[in-house]
């Protein structure tokens, strides 16, 4: 496995939603039961209690040789019907469920379910433990009338709630966490943003001074013509196209015009403004 996928197995392994990502085989219908594994605490309460649990539960295989070596490893008793049970996701690792990084990051549905050879290989017990048949019904066989789930008392209801506590508390810690960072972010944003305001600011100071020191040598309308702007010329500036027109000559004033590119009307237009004012 390369150093970037090792990172994302690290960090999809520490998110606080982690179990909202694997697939749980239970449903509003299914009664209360504990994992088949004898020494595991991990119950089922009601579906609607359990979405908050840090565990899920996985239907025993279909497979007869997977379902086989289940049974073993779980130490389940001959004689059980092991299509009722169901084993809890703290008897596996991260590697034993198949991965799909696009979705589990972009797809808020999507859920993680094991990989077909998968077995339960954690935190299953004293090897050497043997459990009896009625003592395992007594404590991991589910109800088999899923439209009546069992009635569990209030000691064993509670047994699950230490570890949903617990659960809620790293949440919220690691949310606490993240809000910090983000206001952090959020006071760096804003400073960058003021610093980039007083530049437009004083940009905006700089551009009003060229402006103004413009004026002193061109005209509103001559300003215009150098911006690529159409012109609207007024009679001071006809006035003073017409003097320099008659003191330099024609030639000066096409040279000033058209080689220098001197903002000045057409000669056209000065003769016409002539004739209507003189």
């Amino acid at each position: 496995m390369d150093e970037e996928n090792v990172d994302v197995e690290k960090l999809l392994g520490v998110v606080p939603d982690y179990m909202k990502k694997v697939k749980c085989d239970t449903s509003r219908r299914t009664g209360p039961f504990k994992c088949a594994v004898k020494s595991c605490k991990n119950r089922f309460v009601s579906f609607d209690l359990h979405q908050r649990s840090p565990y899920k539960f996985h239907n025993f295989p279909t497979n007869a040789e997977s379902a086989a070596e289940w049974i073993k490893r779980c130490k389940v008793p001959l004689g059980v019907n092991t299509n009722l049970l169901k084993v809890c996701s703290d008897h596996f690792d991260l590697d034993d469920y198949l991965r799909n990084y696009k979705e589990e990051i972009f797809n808020p549905r999507f859920k993680r379910e094991l990989k077909p050879k998968a077995v339960p290989h954690k935190k299953l017990g004293n090897p050497t433990d043997r459990v009896t048949l009625d003592d395992f019904e007594l404590e991991c066989a589910p109800a088999q009338d899923h439209d009546t789930p069992l009635v569990e008392d209030t000691n064993k209801q509670a047994e699950s709630l230490p570890e949903q506590l617990e659960s809620c508390q790293n949440e919220v810690i690691t949310l606490t966490t993240e809000v910090k960072k983000l206001k952090k972010y959020l006071a760096t944003v804003k400073a960058v943003i003021k610093r980039k305001s007083a530049n437009i600011n004083k940009y905006r100071q700089i551009e009003k001074a060229e402006y103004l020191s413009r004026r002193k040598i061109f005209t509103k309308a001559q300003f215009r013509v150098l911006l690529g702007m159409k012109a609207v010329w007024s009679d001071n500036d006809f006035a003073q196209a017409f003097s320099l027109r008659h003191i330099g000559g024609k030639q000066c004033y096409l040279y000033l015009k058209n080689t220098l590119g001197w903002p000045l009307p057409s000669l056209s237009s000065v003769q016409m403004w002539a004739g209507s004012h003189f």
